[in-house]
């Protein structure tokens, strides 16, 4: 297992279609092969491949789960660096965030 360090901006415009979500800035604690674009995409259309919630998407675990890899040490990789960050999006209160995300699917 593996703590990652995830610090993330968002900035937000109302247009004549709702909000659009603009991902200003994602800054991770290692070099990894996540497009920093897909990344809010992929917690949207990903599912847990293991344990309690596999098949879930990653958006839609709850934030339990999220807090227990949180103390425990989230996974290496890809994987890791998004439970981390939906961690961060959910005790942030951000969860709305990937509501347009969702609609595109």
């Amino acid at each position: 297992m593996n703590n990652h360090s995830i610090n993330i901006c968002f900035r937000f415009a109302l247009n004549n279609k709702g909000y659009k979500i603009y991902l200003l800035d994602l800054v991770m604690d290692k070099d990894e092969n996540v497009a920093r674009g897909e990344l809010l995409l992929q917690l949207v259309n990903m599912t847990m491949p293991f344990g309690k919630y596999k098949g879930t998407v990653l958006c839609n675990l709850p934030v339990s789960y999220l807090e227990w890899f949180q103390r425990k040490g989230f996974p290496k990789g890809k994987l890791g660096i998004l439970l981390a960050t939906m961690y961060e999006i959910k005790i942030n209160g951000l969860d709305e965030l990937l509501a347009p995300l969702k609609k595109t699917k």
